[in-house]
């Protein structure tokens, strides 16, 4: 019986490990890209296996926070008015999520892809080169004070939902944790069981070896 044959088309991460799996699982595998695997976005991001990111952007509250954004540069939400017209379709669907009931359907439908990243990615490096590229760490976030971190409470609530309880550090306790912040941080929500990549571009598993500078004759 011939083998089965499979194409799988870019070579980012998702391609890698889609690739790595069914070769795993016996099957012979054709990976197309035009670039060499792990480039592209998947070779220029943080890296974070950020397992609680289950929660969008668009969450209750967006509504009412939204425009005051809008004017400002350093804003998540800067717009440029001149785009104002062709963006206002979009923006009327994106803000039409922003109320509990789709922010519980989005999360629960980003957690299975999320909440065992670490896991994940461990299973997929496991024997290749590429489990020297993977760290274990917490994930944190900083707030100004208790309060902040309270407004923030529904977020919270959603992560965990999923399983992810918060490890809160406050005052000069933050600074025992991380000690780069600064005395605008007075809250610090610590996340255990994350884990970030060292370098997303040399991590991919059938990433091809540095070549080697030949000798000149």
């Amino acid at each position: 019986m011939a083998q089965d044959t499979v194409v799988v088309l870019a070579a980012g991460i998702v391609g890698v490990s889609a690739a790595l799996w069914l070769r795993r699982a016996g099957a012979r595998v054709v990976l197309i890209d035009r670039d060499a695997p792990g480039q592209g976005a998947s070779r220029g991001n943080a890296g974070v296996l950020a397992a609680c990111a289950m929660v969008p952007v668009t969450q209750p509250g967006l509504m009412r926070e939204a425009p005051g954004m809008v004017p400002r540069r350093d804003s998540p939400l800067f717009l440029r008015w001149p785009h104002l017209p062709r963006l206002a379709p979009w923006l009327v669907r994106y803000l039409s999520h922003a109320g509990d009931a789709e922010t519980r359907r989005i999360a629960a439908a980003l957690a299975p892809f999320v909440t065992d990243s670490v896991e994940q990615h461990a299973a997929l490096a496991s024997g290749t080169a590429a489990e020297r590229w993977l760290e274990p760490c917490d994930y944190a976030f900083s707030y100004r004070d208790r309060a902040a971190f309270e407004a923030d409470g529904y977020g919270w609530a959603r992560r965990a939902a999923h399983g992810f309880e918060p490890v809160l550090h406050e005052g000069a306790a933050v600074r025992d944790v991380e000690p780069a912040l600064g005395p605008g941080t007075g809250l610090l929500a610590r996340v255990p069981g994350h884990g970030f990549v060292r370098d997303p571009g040399p991590m991919s598993p059938i990433s091809p070896p540095p070549s080697k500078p030949r000798a000149e004759r």
